[in-house]
């Protein structure tokens, strides 16, 4: 199933239209916001707003993702091209 969800630029920041393009393919593990277990994401498709101050993501899991869990799968994502 596919979730889609938005992570603001860090403040005073604003992403480059194509910043997040390499992402698009990349498969990894997710671990759950509760417990020990973990899930596998694939980033499906990336989206920069017209202004840079977001993007968002589409990513293909077999799992439910809790806003919680999208929130911290969207900053790690981010975290992965701006440091």
């Amino acid at each position: 199933m596919q979730h889609t969800f938005t992570q603001p630029a860090p403040d005073g920041m604003a992403f480059a239209a194509d910043a997040f393009d390499v992402l698009v393919g990349l498969e990894s593990e997710i671990n759950r916001s509760h417990g020990n277990e973990r899930f596998p994401i694939r980033v499906v498709a990336v989206a920069v707003a017209g202004d840079g101050r977001s993007v968002e993501f589409t990513v293909d899991t077999d799992a439910e993702m809790t806003k919680a869990e999208e929130a911290l799968v969207g900053f790690a994502l981010v975290q992965r091209r701006t440091m």
